[in-house]
């Protein structure tokens, strides 16, 4: 799923921002505001367009909660896509484009299974979980477990959660804790049980005390039931006595309601709507007068002014005149002064001819006027001379010195040795410099071989149940983790079943040890017969009487028989007392047949009990046999391996010890294996370096060390460089130096020719203004000099002549101009001057503007007034139909009738509610009673012989309370005699206590076994967890962590604590491991970020992917830190749509920068 688009219609400072996020190639989107600017609002505003706006928001103190609105489209990986609305609500909060409400399950699609909850957690992340994250990995101390499932849960701190889940534990049962919920319990339980034993009663004494208590019981309840009746008697006069008055009140209103008769009801807003219309009407009246008065005083005033015809329609004439006449004058004015000038002038010119040349007229030096051509060239060819000159001179200076320099180059290059071809020996170095240090790797790879082959013997010996080498730790073969699961799930289900046995045994010998207390305290009491004792002795008596049968009537003799069957009395007593004694068990049978068949239940109890104790007797040998089976076929699982195991607890951290020594063997391998490859290397790149040695012919030592060898030919390469460089400098000096010398004799003879035809060119040029050729261009200049003042004089003149020629003209065209207007409009002005007869038309002009707009205004005025008379007397029709309707409603003929109907209509609605509120106030009072019910009831009664009844009701029901209060007093003291003998009653109560204690203990013991469920689940899904993704989160993390660190570290692995416990470190470029507790806080944010941006890497390969929320993460990097980590974020965009909010300006500038990789779009709050 990703968000198309983000509507904050009305939410929190936002209103009708709306911010789209364009699909690209990489999803990466920068959210960027200043403080203040609203970033937490955005981010808010995104959950809840997801989940929901919260009951409690602090997003309305723009916008009131009704009004919150935030819209949005999100799009799912195949392409469908939904638009909604979400609104501040408690149901229907989700809405379509058009505010119609649709079902949550619209976007159940959209999200997965993802909850707000999930989707924060594991979507999002900020600094403060950023670095929370890292806390947590510190305080589980790298546990590889432990961090993978954290970080892949979104931050969940599991070492609190498991430390919460034993401190509970704890506070419930420890095994030697007495203070304990459980432990306390199980004390209370063995002191209950000491009391049962201890109590003994006489029962027949408690039986009589037991008798006269329910005696008296009964004596109590019939007096209650006489109270009962007494106090229904006072409730009901108490009523009569509220309800009289109101019942009374009704009669009277009613009567009062009836004597008004008929009665016209109106509306409520009956007299709002008379008032209303008789105002209008009288308002109306006033304006309409107002108005018709108004009319006739305008019409009179627009009678009175009168324009003059045509002098409106000449208005722009007239103006242009007015305005005309000021520039009359002043030409008038200036003619004078600028005659004057024309003589000045002509003095000026006279002279200046004289200093051109002496005795030359002014004519004469007019023909002497240059054209612009004959004047640009002499100033050009002027500009030029000296500059001509310079470069002739410079020229014959540049040739001497190039021709030097040539000579002097071509000598130094005969001087140099003769060139040679380095390029093999160059491409020989260059391969074996980008394979690096290889002398330096060789050592680092032998080092790293010799550590890990170490650590490999010295963790084989730690090892428990091995003591063989690691070849013959790989090859066996061992159980999965899901057969060690399955075995200690069976081994836990077994002990845990056998657990139970023991503790129910304990409760069931509790209980038949309780059952055969009550019946040992039943027989204290007198031995109680049974149905085998009444069988027994009617079985004595029955061999009595056939003994008696044999020996009288059949004459047998049973001396030995009869001896046998009672040996202190004859026959005929022995069988007399048999018989008496059979009797006498067969009638107390009869008449103690409640302890009879007490003490058969007790004795059926005991006997089911029993059976209960043989049933868990033989439960227990069937789990056992289980039990050993178990253990056979666990024993079994391993016999390939040689071993003999531990419990599956114990197994699983022997399996996971042994597949990190796996993985370092692996690690062994490839480390030998790249010590071997580099030393390859090493000799193949010498060999090769050598034989391009031989091949220059230079000298070396075979024994040389590699490094020292590759030295050796980069100074070869360097020195033969060298020489090739001077040569190529030389030679290319030389050729520039003769290019140089050929465009400098090019350039020489060039000046020459350009200065002979400079001299031609200025004989021509001063030739046309008299001079001689020999004119230096300063003399030429002198001349043109005053020239031009001459000629600057003589335009100054002609155009003052022009001057004077325009305003004769324009006061002959103005006098012209002024007179056929006055002929056309205003003749009584033809004998006026010109002046006073255009300023008499302006005044006329002016005046007959003032007049024509207070005409107009006075029209627009009458016009109002018009309308207003006209609308005054539409609302006096449509007032009068209103009242008429009003009048036919109410059935009278005039409109002042109107106000007595509104007010018997009020009256008779008064009455109305009057009577209303009395039937309410009986309503509440009548216990349930009908009004009717209710005047029925108090019809024949009389009201003041209400409170004499209620006094005497009071006192009997006073005196039958004292009496029950003394039997009170009476049953509290038998009660307490009875408890004070009752020592089975004691008993009793300590039994129901006892099982109180029991069902209590039994909800702690099942929160307890919880509690532990827990940790063991959750601790065993952590080491799932890690066991299926231990190998690809790490691989990938180590990866993004090294760019995070800027290669500060080269990866991440997994390491052995000191308590043999599996740990991510660090690995620094040099192979160096660092400890989790050994990094900076900021590298351990950078872990931290690594792992999440791996786990949700992996989430998203396998699911619906979903947007990454990140919210300033980057407080704590520097500069580059921040732009490797912008870079991973842009990487993870190419997979999901990541939106990354700040307030950090430095980050926007870092992303527009050339070294950003990523194209985001940047979105400004």
């Amino acid at each position: 799923m990703r968000i198309d688009e983000l509507q904050l219609r009305s939410f929190g400072p936002f209103t009708d921002i709306n911010v789209v996020f364009k699909k690209r190639e990489g999803d990466f989107h920068i959210l960027y505001g200043r403080n203040e600017a609203g970033k937490s609002s955005a981010l808010r505003a995104l959950k809840a367009l997801l989940f929901g706006i919260p009951h409690q928001t602090t997003d309305n103190f723009l916008h009131e909660n009704a009004k919150l609105r935030i819209g949005g489209q999100i799009r799912s990986s195949d392409g469908d896509h939904i638009s909604f609305l979400r609104r501040k609500g408690t149901k229907n909060t989700l809405l379509d484009n058009k505010e119609k409400p649709i079902e949550e399950a619209a976007l159940y699609r959209f999200l997965p299974g993802v909850t707000e909850e999930i989707f924060e957690t594991f979507f999002g992340i900020g600094h403060d979980s950023l670095v929370q994250g890292a806390q947590s990995i510190l305080q589980e101390g790298g546990a590889v477990g432990q961090s993978l499932f954290s970080a892949g849960m979104g931050g969940v701190d599991l070492r609190a959660v498991l430390q919460e889940f034993d401190y509970e534990a704890d506070l419930l049962f420890r095994p030697r804790g007495q203070t304990q919920a459980i432990n306390k319990a199980i004390n209370d339980y063995a002191d209950l049980k000491k009391t049962i034993s201890e109590a003994t009663l006489l029962s027949r004494k408690w039986l009589e005390h037991t008798q006269e208590l329910k005696k008296v019981l009964g004596e109590r309840e019939g007096l209650s039931k006489k109270i009962e009746l007494v106090q229904h008697e006072k409730s009901r006069a108490g009523r009569l006595q509220q309800t009289m008055p109101d019942i009374a009140l009704r009669e009277k209103l009613m009567t009062t309601l009836m004597d008004l008769g008929d009665v016209v009801i109106v509306d409520d807003d009956f007299g709002r709507k008379r008032r209303e219309y008789l105002e209008q009407l009288r308002i109306a009246n006033e304006t309409k007068e107002r108005s018709s008065s108004e009319v006739d005083q305008l019409k009179r005033g627009m009678d009175l002014i009168i324009i003059p015809e045509g002098i409106l329609d000449q208005a722009e004439t007239i103006s242009d005149l007015h305005q005309r006449m000021g520039s009359h004058r002043k030409g008038l004015q200036d003619l004078g002064r600028l005659q004057g000038n024309i003589q000045q002038l002509n003095q000026e010119i006279e002279i200046l001819a004289s200093e051109i040349k002496p005795g030359i007229s002014v004519d004469a030096c007019l023909e002497l006027r240059p054209i612009a051509v004959v004047r640009a060239k002499i100033q050009d060819l002027g500009s030029k001379h000296q500059a001509l000159l310079d470069a002739i001179e410079r020229s014959s200076k540049d040739i001497w010195k190039s021709e030097g320099n040539l000579t002097k180059a071509k000598e130094e290059l005969r001087s140099l040795d003769a060139p040679k071809s380095i390029d093999v020996l160059k491409a020989a170095i260059s391969s074996a410099q980008k394979r690096g240090d290889l002398t330096s790797s060789l050592e680092e790879a032998r080092k790293h071989c010799d550590a890990e082959e170490r650590q490999i013997a010295i963790e084989l010996g730690r090892l428990p149940l091995w003591s063989r080498g690691i070849g013959e730790l790989e090859a066996i073969a061992i159980p999965s983790s899901e057969t060690v699961d399955r075995f200690e799930s069976t081994f836990h289900e077994i002990t845990t079943k056998l657990t139970s046995l023991d503790e129910k045994e304990k409760e069931v010998e509790a209980e038949l040890a309780a059952v055969g207390l009550k019946i040992e305290t039943l027989r204290m009491s007198g031995a109680v017969p049974t149905e085998d004792e009444l069988l027994k002795v009617r079985g004595r008596r029955d061999l009595g009487w056939s003994l008696v049968l044999r020996s009288w009537i059949d004459n047998e003799t049973i001396v030995e028989e009869a001896t046998a069957f009672d040996p202190n009395d004859d026959l005929p007593k022995a069988y007399e007392k048999s018989v008496v004694q059979a009797d006498d068990v067969a009638d107390r049978l009869r008449r103690e047949a409640d302890r009879v068949a007490q003490n058969a239940n007790f004795i059926a109890q005991q006997s089911a009990i029993r059976e209960a104790l043989a049933d868990i007797e033989e439960n227990r040998k069937k789990l056992n046999d289980r039990l050993g089976e178990t253990e056979s076929a666990w024993n079994e699982q391993w016999e390939h391996a040689g071993i003999m195991p531990l419990s599956p607890k114990e197994m699983r951290s022997w399996i996971v010890k042994q597949g990190a020594l796996i993985q370092r063997a692996n690690k062994s391998r490839e480390l030998r294996q790249k010590y071997d490859q580099i030393a390859r290397l090493i000799e193949e790149h010498g060999a090769a370096l050598t034989a391009c040695l031989d091949d220059l012919g230079q000298k070396y030592d075979i024994n040389r060390p590699f490094e020292a060898l590759l030295v050796d030919c980069q100074s070869v390469v360097d020195s033969v460089e060298k020489v090739n460089r001077k040569r190529a400098d030389l030679e290319k000096k030389i050729n520039e130096l003769e290019d140089d010398l050929k465009t400098l004799h090019q350039n020489d003879e060039a000046l020459k020719k350009q200065h002979t035809n400079w001299q031609s060119g200025w004989k021509g040029a001063v030739a046309k203004l008299g001079l001689e050729p020999e004119t230096s261009p300063v003399e030429a200049y002198a001349v043109l000099s005053k020239l031009d003042e001459l000629f600057k004089k003589v335009d100054e003149k002609t155009s003052i002549e022009r001057r004077i020629f325009g305003i004769k003209r324009d006061a002959s065209e103005f006098s012209s101009d002024v007179e056929k207007l006055v002929t056309r409009i205003a003749t009584d002005l033809v004998n006026l001057p010109i002046e006073q007869a255009v300023a008499q038309l302006n005044s006329s002009l002016s005046k007959a503007k003032t007049d024509a707009a207070r005409l107009d205004d006075l029209e627009n005025r009458l016009g109002k007034q018009e309308k207003i008379l006209r609308e005054a007397e539409e609302t006096i029709r449509v007032t009068l139909k209103r009242l008429d309707s009003l009048c036919i409603k109410t059935g009278c003929a005039r409109y002042e009738d109107l106000e007595e109907i509104e007010q018997k209509s009020s009256l008779k609605k008064s009455i109305q509610e009057k009577i209303d509120s009395t039937e309410t106030r009986l309503l509440g009072v009548g216990g349930g009673m009908s009004i009717e019910e209710l005047i029925e009831e108090a019809k024949d009664i009389d009201a003041d012989s209400l409170p004499g009844i209620i006094s005497e009701i009071d006192r009997q029901l006073e005196e039958l309370q004292t009496e029950r209060s003394d039997l009170d007093q009476r049953l509290g003291s038998m009660k307490t005699s009875l408890a004070q003998m009752d020592g089975s009653g004691k008993a009793a109560e300590a039994a129901e206590q006892s099982q109180q204690v029991l069902a209590s203990m039994r909800e702690k013991v099942e929160r307890y076994v919880h509690l532990r469920l827990c940790s063991m689940i959750l601790t065993r899904e952590i080491e799932r967890y890690r066991s299926e993704n231990q190998g690809p989160l790490i691989k990938r993390a180590s990866q993004l962590f090294s760019a995070l660190t800027l290669n500060s570290f080269a990866g991440l692995t997994t390491d052995f604590n000191d308590k043999d416990e599996l740990i991510i470190v660090g690995v620094r470029p040099t192979g160096e491991k660092i400890s989790v507790s050994g990094m900076s806080d900021g590298t351990r944010d950078q872990l931290y970020l690594a792992l999440r941006v791996a786990s949700l890497e992996k989430y998203i390969d396998a699911n619906e992917p979903m947007p990454f929320i990140v919210d300033d993460i980057l407080i704590r990097f520097d500069d580059e830190r921040a732009m490797a980590a912008l870079n991973i974020l842009s990487d993870l965009s190419k997979k999901t749509q990541v939106l990354f909010m700040t307030h950090h300006a430095r980050l926007v500038e870092l992303v527009k920068g050339d070294s950003f990789s990523g194209n985001p779009e940047i979105h400004t709050l």
